[in-house]
């Protein structure tokens, strides 16, 4: 194992328990969102240019409703917003128009409902886009362990190839040499945790090579 693999698993264990904790919080919340919004029976009108007649159980049907209701309430106002009718109150109250008055409170009452409706449905809109992202972040950082967990797995050495001991298939590494020649003194575990101590030696009684022509 390298002097980097302790800090590196280090890093990938914790990348995926956040990665896993982060999936199971999101999906949680979609689905707590999912369950509240379905447990209210809403079902979008048919005149709704968006998923018409479907029941409001995800973020798409959720918008949907929202942007029907908007729709609406500003038929029934005329197009009037809640803050322009609060003024067209005050200017009834002013001329004495108690009539007036009143049918502008009923509607004001109206759009306040539809706003209060609509914050509700938006928020279960953007509670779903943030699960969403929480999930997105999870399996990042999954990837992000498994990359780091790779990084800190132990590197095995290996003697290198192309020479033409190797190709001819007669060398030894110093431990394998050593551990043949002494077997009671020498392990080849000694060798192996130190790998750059090793290197390619000629076995005993091997001639040696013809010098190249």
């Amino acid at each position: 194992m390298t002097k980097a693999s302790g800090p590196a698993r280090l890093v990938a264990i914790i990348c995926i328990i956040f990665g896993l904790v982060a999936i199971g919080g999101g999906v949680t919340t979609w689905a707590v969102v999912t369950t509240q919004l379905s447990a209210e029976n809403i079902t979008v009108p048919k005149d709704s240019p968006l998923v018409p007649g479907a029941k409001v159980q995800d973020p798409i049907s959720a918008y949907a409703q929202a942007e029907i209701i908007n729709h609406h309430a500003l038929t029934s106002s005329g197009g009037k917003t809640y803050a322009e009718l609060g003024g067209m109150i005050t200017e009834a109250k002013n001329a004495g128009d108690n009539a007036k008055v009143q049918e502008l409170t009923n509607t004001r009452n109206t759009m306040m409902n539809a706003s209060f409706l609509r914050a509700s449905l938006f928020t279960s809109v953007l509670a779903y886009g943030v699960s969403l992202l929480v999930i997105g972040l999870g399996v990042i950082f999954l990837l992000m362990g498994w990359a780091f967990g790779s990084l800190g797995k132990p590197r095995v050495w290996r003697p290198p190839t192309g020479s033409d001991e190797l190709r001819s298939g007669l060398s030894w590494t110093v431990a394998q040499y050593r551990t043949a020649r002494w077997p009671g003194r020498f392990s080849p575990a000694t060798f192996v945790s130190h790998p750059e101590r090793a290197r390619l030696v000629r076995p005993a009684g091997r001639p040696p090579d013809p010098a190249p022509e």
